[in-house]
C-alpha cells in the first residue's frame, strides 16, 4: 500500500552514534517544542527530500557554546 507521498510504504531503521550531552541537550530542546527525537530526525529527513537542500546555514561553531 502506498501512501500520499511515496510510492512505498517501507521503512528502514536508521542508527547514528553522537556525543550522549549533546544528544541529552539537544532533546530538552526538542522536548520544549513538543518533538521527541525520533520526530525531529524524521522532520529534518523531510526538509533535505524537499527541499533538496541542509534545512539551515552551515557555520563554524559558536565558540561560546
Amino acid at each position: 500500500m502506498s501512501n500520499k507521498y511515496f510510492e512505498s510504504d517501507e521503512q528502514i531503521e536508521v542508527k547514528i552514534k553522537i556525543n550522549r550531552e549533546m544528544k541529552e541537550k539537544a532533546e530538552a530542546t526538542m522536548k520544549q517544542l513538543g518533538l521527541d527525537f525520533k520526530t525531529a530526525v524524521t522532520v529534518f529527513v523531510y526538509q533535505v527530500y524537499y527541499t533538496q537542500s541542509i534545512p539551515f546555514i552551515i557555520q563554524l561553531p559558536n565558540k561560546n557554546l
